[in-house]
C-alpha cells in the first residue's frame, strides 16, 4: 500500500501563471531552463526577442474565425510533445487566446456565425460553455503530462457573479463563470504575477504570489511535512525567476531525501 511519507517531490515545475496584461508573465517564462518551446497564441513572443534557445510557432486566431487550422496545429504539436519532448520547458501563452480558438471551433460547428448580434459570446449557448470547459480541460491535461517544465499563462478577470451578485476573482478570462472557478482544482501549482508600477524613471517592481490572499487564489502542493511540521518550498512572494524557483525545489528534494 502506498504511503504519503514515501512520496517524492517532482523534477519539473508545471505552473498556471496568471495576472493582468503587463505584469511580466511572458518575461517570466524567459527565465525558465532552455531549450524552450513556446506555443505563441497571444503574439507575446516579441517580449522574448533575443533570448537564446527558444523555438516557437504562432497559433493565434486567424481573421477568419471559422478557420480551425491554428487550433488543430496546436493540438497536434501538444500530442507530439506528449510522446517525445526534446525541450526543458514548454510554454503556452496564453490560455486566454486558446479559449478564443476553442470558442471559434464551437461556434463554427454549431453554424451560428451568421445568426444574431456580432458579439462572439452572444453566440454561445449554455451547453456551449460546458463544452468549452470540457475541451479546455482536455487540452490542458495534455500539457500537464509533457515531460518538461510547463508554464501556462492566463489573464485574470474580476466579474460579478451572475446569480449572487458577489465579486468573483477569476484566474482566467473569456471562458465564462464556471470554468475559471473550477480551473484551480486541475493544477497543483498556481501562481499570480504582480506588478507595482513606479513613478517616473524608477523601474517597476515585479513578484510572484504562491499563496492565496483575501481575493486571489494561489497554491503549491510542493510543501511537505517533516518532523510533524509543514515545510514550505517557496515563500509567499518570490522573485519572478523560474530557474531560481527550480533551485529551491531541488534543495527541497535534497532535504527530503
Amino acid at each position: 500500500m502506498p504511503r504519503t511519507d514515501d512520496m517524492s517531490l517532482p523534477d519539473h515545475l508545471r505552473i498556471l501563471l496568471y495576472g493582468p496584461s503587463g505584469s511580466g508573465k511572458t518575461f517570466f517564462t524567459g527565465t525558465a531552463p532552455k531549450p524552450m518551446y513556446v506555443f505563441d497564441c497571444d503574439d507575446g513572443i516579441k517580449t522574448l526577442k533575443g533570448v537564446p534557445d527558444i523555438e516557437y510557432d504562432v497559433y493565434k486566431p486567424n481573421p477568419d474565425p471559422k478557420d480551425m487550422t491554428p487550433l488543430n496545429k496546436l493540438i497536434a504539436k501538444a500530442n507530439k510533445l506528449l510522446q517525445d519532448c526534446p525541450y526543458e520547458t514548454v510554454t503556452l501563452d496564453s490560455l486566454t487566446k486558446l479559449t478564443e480558438l476553442v470558442k471559434n471551433r464551437i461556434i463554427t460547428i454549431s453554424g451560428r456565425w451568421s445568426v444574431g448580434p456580432e458579439s462572439k459570446d452572444s453566440k454561445m449557448r449554455i451547453q456551449d460553455w460546458q463544452e468549452l470547459g470540457y475541451e479546455l480541460v482536455e487540452i490542458l491535461t495534455k500539457f500537464q503530462h509533457i515531460d518538461a517544465n510547463v508554464i501556462i499563462t492566463s489573464h485574470n478577470k474580476i466579474k460579478i457573479n451572475d446569480d449572487t451578485k458577489s465579486v468573483l476573482y477569476l484566474v482566467a478570462s473569456g471562458s465564462g463563470q464556471s470554468f475559471p472557478q473550477a480551473l484551480p482544482a486541475d493544477f497543483d501549482e498556481i501562481y499570480k504575477m504582480e506588478v507595482t508600477k513606479s513613478a517616473g524613471s524608477t523601474p517597476n517592481k515585479y513578484r510572484i504570489m504562491t499563496e492565496s490572499d483575501n481575493q486571489w487564489i494561489a497554491k503549491s502542493r510542493l510543501n511537505t511535512y517533516q518532523g510533524g511540521e509543514l515545510v514550505r518550498v517557496f515563500n509567499k512572494y518570490e522573485e519572478p525567476n523560474f530557474s531560481k524557483l527550480l533551485d529551491k525545489l531541488k534543495k527541497a528534494r535534497e532535504r527530503a531525501n
